[in-house]
Protein backbone atom coordinates (compact mmCIF):
# COMPACT_ATOMS: atom_id res chain seq x y z
CA UNK A 1 0.00 0.00 0.00
CA UNK A 2 1.17 3.45 -0.80
CA UNK A 3 0.61 6.08 1.83
CA UNK A 4 0.79 9.76 1.01
CA UNK A 5 0.64 12.94 2.97
CA UNK A 6 -0.12 16.12 1.06
CA UNK A 7 -0.26 19.77 2.09
CA UNK A 8 -1.80 22.19 -0.37
CA UNK A 9 -1.90 25.96 -0.28
CA UNK A 10 -4.00 27.49 -3.05
CA UNK A 11 -2.54 30.66 -4.60
CA UNK A 12 -5.88 32.11 -5.68
CA UNK A 13 -9.47 31.11 -6.19
CA UNK A 14 -10.20 29.89 -9.71
CA UNK A 15 -13.31 28.75 -11.50
CA UNK A 16 -13.25 25.01 -12.13
CA UNK A 17 -14.59 23.59 -15.38
CA UNK A 18 -17.36 21.00 -15.32
CA UNK A 19 -16.12 17.38 -15.26
CA UNK A 20 -15.89 15.49 -18.53
CA UNK A 21 -18.68 13.04 -19.29
CA UNK A 22 -16.18 10.86 -21.18
CA UNK A 23 -14.51 9.11 -18.25
CA UNK A 24 -12.81 5.77 -17.90
CA UNK A 25 -14.93 3.05 -16.26
CA UNK A 26 -14.62 3.19 -12.50
CA UNK A 27 -13.15 6.70 -12.66
CA UNK A 28 -15.58 8.51 -10.39
CA UNK A 29 -15.29 12.01 -9.03
CA UNK A 30 -15.83 12.23 -5.29
CA UNK A 31 -19.06 14.06 -4.51
CA UNK A 32 -18.89 17.39 -2.72
CA UNK A 33 -19.98 17.05 0.89
CA UNK A 34 -22.94 19.33 1.52
CA UNK A 35 -23.55 20.77 4.98
CA UNK A 36 -26.83 18.87 5.24
CA UNK A 37 -25.37 15.54 3.99
CA UNK A 38 -22.85 14.18 6.52
CA UNK A 39 -22.46 10.89 4.63
CA UNK A 40 -22.72 10.48 0.86
CA UNK A 41 -22.44 7.17 -0.98
CA UNK A 42 -21.94 7.04 -4.74
CA UNK A 43 -22.33 3.75 -6.65
CA UNK A 44 -21.40 3.04 -10.28
CA UNK A 45 -21.77 -0.06 -12.43
CA UNK A 46 -20.37 -0.77 -15.89
CA UNK A 47 -21.12 -3.98 -17.75
CA UNK A 48 -20.07 -5.27 -21.17
CA UNK A 49 -21.69 -8.26 -22.88
CA UNK A 50 -19.23 -9.34 -25.56
CA UNK A 51 -19.83 -12.05 -28.18
CA UNK A 52 -17.58 -13.54 -30.86
CA UNK A 53 -19.71 -14.76 -33.77
CA UNK A 54 -16.98 -15.21 -36.39
CA UNK A 55 -13.19 -15.52 -36.38
CA UNK A 56 -11.02 -15.50 -33.30
CA UNK A 57 -9.90 -18.47 -31.21
CA UNK A 58 -13.43 -19.69 -30.51
CA UNK A 59 -17.09 -18.71 -30.42
CA UNK A 60 -18.56 -17.51 -27.17
CA UNK A 61 -19.81 -14.70 -24.97
CA UNK A 62 -18.57 -13.11 -21.77
CA UNK A 63 -20.19 -10.71 -19.32
CA UNK A 64 -17.53 -8.36 -17.96
CA UNK A 65 -18.42 -5.91 -15.23
CA UNK A 66 -17.07 -3.36 -12.77
CA UNK A 67 -18.70 -2.05 -9.63
CA UNK A 68 -17.39 0.96 -7.76
CA UNK A 69 -18.43 2.64 -4.51
CA UNK A 70 -17.32 5.89 -2.91
CA UNK A 71 -18.28 6.98 0.60
CA UNK A 72 -17.55 10.57 1.61
CA UNK A 73 -18.06 11.66 5.21
CA UNK A 74 -18.18 15.10 6.80
CA UNK A 75 -16.43 14.20 10.06
CA UNK A 76 -17.39 17.52 11.63
CA UNK A 77 -21.07 16.56 11.54
CA UNK A 78 -20.55 12.87 12.26
CA UNK A 79 -17.97 12.93 15.09
CA UNK A 80 -17.15 16.59 15.79
CA UNK A 81 -13.79 16.91 13.98
CA UNK A 82 -13.96 20.46 12.64
CA UNK A 83 -13.23 21.09 8.92
CA UNK A 84 -12.39 17.40 8.34
CA UNK A 85 -13.55 15.10 5.53
CA UNK A 86 -12.88 11.39 4.89
CA UNK A 87 -13.25 9.35 1.72
CA UNK A 88 -13.11 5.62 0.89
CA UNK A 89 -13.26 4.40 -2.73
CA UNK A 90 -13.55 0.67 -3.49
CA UNK A 91 -13.62 -1.15 -6.81
CA UNK A 92 -14.60 -4.67 -7.98
CA UNK A 93 -14.14 -6.38 -11.36
CA UNK A 94 -15.40 -9.93 -12.01
CA UNK A 95 -12.28 -10.81 -14.06
CA UNK A 96 -14.03 -12.47 -17.00
CA UNK A 97 -11.62 -12.76 -19.94
CA UNK A 98 -12.94 -12.23 -23.46
CA UNK A 99 -9.84 -11.18 -25.38
CA UNK A 100 -7.53 -13.99 -24.24
CA UNK A 101 -10.06 -16.84 -24.02
CA UNK A 102 -12.44 -16.12 -26.91
CA UNK A 103 -10.86 -13.69 -29.39
CA UNK A 104 -7.26 -14.80 -28.86
CA UNK A 105 -5.64 -11.38 -29.14
CA UNK A 106 -2.91 -9.82 -27.02
CA UNK A 107 -4.74 -6.51 -26.61
CA UNK A 108 -8.03 -6.27 -24.78
CA UNK A 109 -11.33 -5.70 -26.59
CA UNK A 110 -13.00 -4.01 -23.61
CA UNK A 111 -11.42 -1.26 -21.52
CA UNK A 112 -12.80 -2.90 -18.35
CA UNK A 113 -11.35 -6.36 -19.02
CA UNK A 114 -8.81 -7.43 -16.38
CA UNK A 115 -8.49 -11.19 -16.89
CA UNK A 116 -8.60 -11.80 -13.12
CA UNK A 117 -11.06 -10.91 -10.36
CA UNK A 118 -10.11 -7.68 -8.57
CA UNK A 119 -11.30 -6.19 -5.32
CA UNK A 120 -9.34 -3.08 -4.41
CA UNK A 121 -9.45 -0.02 -2.22
CA UNK A 122 -8.40 2.73 -4.62
CA UNK A 123 -8.50 5.60 -2.15
CA UNK A 124 -8.88 5.98 1.60
CA UNK A 125 -7.95 9.34 3.09
CA UNK A 126 -8.74 12.05 5.62
CA UNK A 127 -8.42 15.77 4.81
CA UNK A 128 -8.32 18.62 7.31
CA UNK A 129 -8.81 22.23 6.18
CA UNK A 130 -7.42 25.27 7.96
CA UNK A 131 -9.74 27.71 9.74
CA UNK A 132 -9.65 30.16 6.81
CA UNK A 133 -9.68 27.45 4.06
CA UNK A 134 -6.33 28.79 2.79
CA UNK A 135 -4.61 25.45 3.42
CA UNK A 136 -5.43 21.79 3.82
CA UNK A 137 -3.62 18.59 4.76
CA UNK A 138 -4.56 15.17 3.39
CA UNK A 139 -3.24 11.80 4.63
CA UNK A 140 -3.90 8.25 3.49
CA UNK A 141 -4.11 6.35 0.21
CA UNK A 142 -4.62 9.04 -2.42
CA UNK A 143 -4.93 8.94 -6.23
CA UNK A 144 -2.25 11.40 -7.36
CA UNK A 145 -3.84 11.49 -10.84
CA UNK A 146 -6.94 13.25 -9.52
Amino acid sequence: MLGLFCLSIPAAHAQVAAPSVERAPGDIEPPTVERNDPLLVQLAYTGDLLTSVAGGASRGSRWIHNASAIATADLEQLVGLQRTTALVHGFYNNGASFSGNVVGDAQVVSSIETGMPLLRVLEAWVEHRGPDDRWSAKAGLYDINS
